[in-house]
């Protein structure tokens, strides 16, 4: 059969048959059907009515073969061959897949190329912490990385841009959670065959205001080397006893960990997590009663420098001199410029610091950041003070921070609190260390414990003429009122420093 001006004459193909399974070709007509659609209507599954577009391939048959791939993948696709394989499926129970064209089994593997470089592109961008979508499911990382990766692979490209709602921000959550969950899995692999393991657990508030409760298992392996599993964040809806121990057996449940091998259990002194009677370690209590709990080595360090803060008036006013002037200096980029262009030529910029909210034990370097900037910070204030465009209130608070740096107290208050704190802070790093223990635990309480001791002695003498040098280098007026003011501030008692008198009184200004 030849078609408009071809000089050759075009006739079915043997070939088609391996690739369409279910043609079939009437030689004396030279017409091909669908063996399939034939077989349902001579059979009466379907109603003719249905036929439609269809119809060439059951009652006529079709011979245009110039045309003859485009067709076949047409009727292919269509929903009247689509329900035929189902209903010849049906009375013969075999698999559908059986029935269907090696097309849509090629597209099932091109589908399952496209999960394949998903999970690798989900995995990468997880593990290096980076974000996967940017306003949309086409915007971000993820889609970026997956059209280079399917650059080679232009099957792979084209039903993924056709598909692409199996790339949504929905599967990629999914994805996320099924490699969570693996890794999981791997981590408390050997715990599981520890005989004995133990449990940190700590809850805290996000900047979005949501619960996360994480937790840790701890189990000494094979070669009794200690290793500490942390297990995730759990976004609990409240923070009740009764919610974070279910959470916590929950998580033995499904990590398939006995809750009967819990030996001991380490949380602060929150009551909901160290209560006696409600909290949750009385709760773990009744289910393991051999089991010990610690109170956090590093949480009972904390409550012991909060307790010192509140109690001394000194520490107490450095503290929020410190916070008054970070706060001050970085909410405006205008005063953070000014403070950075104050530092002399050739001296590295000491930018401020903000004091931790929580952690008493990691000051140290807001405090240190200060008093390296101290004179830029007076200068600074000094500038402020009379810049006309700064509000009224905003410049009453600028005068108060000027008045309490110019004072000698501030400066040997900052000093105290900075030779104080640094010692509290390397002990906090090492009481949170991996490798931390019971006897490393006692050994650096015991150094700290000596360390401060003995800044009660000639140590204040040193800080005390510290105090005046930074006074002198500050300006000659803060170095005056160190020294010519009667005002005293004492330290008696049990704050009586060791080798003077019981009560030492050093001349600054209040």
């Amino acid at each position: 059969m030849r078609f408009g001006t071809e000089s050759f004459s075009r006739s079915f193909k043997s070939a088609w048959f391996e690739k369409w399974k279910w043609l079939h070709y009437v030689k004396d007509i030279n017409k091909a059907l669908c063996y399939t659609c034939c077989s349902v209507v001579e059979r009466k599954l379907i109603q003719e009515e249905k036929m439609r577009a269809d119809a060439v391939f059951i009652r006529g048959g079709f011979s245009n073969w110039r045309k003859a791939t485009e067709k076949f993948r047409d009727h292919e696709k269509s929903s009247f061959h689509l329900e035929a394989v189902n209903k010849i499926a049906a009375l013969k129970n075999t698999p559908i897949s059986a029935l269907l064209s090696d097309v849509v089994a090629r597209e099932q593997n091109t589908a399952r190329v496209v999960l394949q470089e998903a999970s690798k592109s989900v995995r990468y961008l997880a593990r290096q912490g980076l974000p996967l979508r940017g306003h949309d499911h086409r915007d971000g990382h993820f889609w970026r990385m997956m059209i280079d990766r399917t650059e080679s692979l232009p099957e792979a490209r084209q039903w993924m841009l056709r598909r692409d709602n199996w790339l949504s921000d929905n599967i990629q959550n999914e994805l996320i959670e099924q490699l969570a969950h693996a890794v999981q899995r791997k981590l408390v692999n050997g715990a599981m065959v520890s005989h004995y393991f133990g449990l940190t657990a700590d809850g805290t508030t996000d900047i979005s205001s949501s619960e996360q409760f994480s937790c840790h298992v701890h189990y000494v392996d094979s070669d009794l080397c200690h290793q500490s599993v942390f297990l995730g964040f759990y976004n609990a809806p409240d923070s009740k006893a009764d919610t974070l121990f279910r959470c916590i057996t929950d998580m033995f449940l499904r990590l398939h960990l006995p809750i009967e091998k819990l030996q001991g259990y380490c949380f602060d002194g929150a009551s909901n997590m160290s209560g006696r009677f409600t909290g949750v370690r009385a709760r773990l209590a009744e289910i393991c009663p051999g089991s010990l709990f610690v109170h956090c080595c590093n949480h009972s360090l904390d409550l012991a420098l909060q307790e010192v803060a509140r109690d001394v008036t000194l520490i107490a006013d450095i503290f929020n001199f410190v916070q008054s002037a970070s706060n001050l200096i970085r909410e405006s980029a205008k005063r953070k410029s000014l403070y950075q262009s104050l530092f002399p030529d050739g001296e590295a910029v000491s930018n401020i610091a903000a004091l931790c909210p929580t952690r008493w034990c990691v000051r140290t370097r807001a405090i240190s950041r200060l008093l390296q900037g101290y004179v830029p910070l007076l200068e600074t204030l000094r500038v402020l003070q009379n810049d006309k465009s700064v509000r009224g209130e905003t410049r009453q608070k600028i005068s108060g921070l000027l008045k309490q740096a110019m004072k000698g107290r501030t400066v040997f208050g900052l000093l105290c609190c900075e030779a104080m704190f640094g010692p509290c802070e390397a002990v906090a790093r090492s009481l949170q260390g991996a490798d931390a223990n019971v006897s490393g635990a006692i050994e650096c309480i015991l150094a700290l414990k000596e360390r401060i001791g003995a800044l009660r002695g000639e140590r204040v003498v040193e800080t005390y003429d510290e105090s005046k040098s930074v006074c002198i280098s500050s300006q000659p007026e803060v170095a005056r009122r160190f020294q010519g003011q009667q005002n005293t501030i004492s330290f008696s008692g049990n704050h009586c420093v060791g080798g003077f008198s019981r009560q030492w009184r050093i001349k600054v200004e209040t």
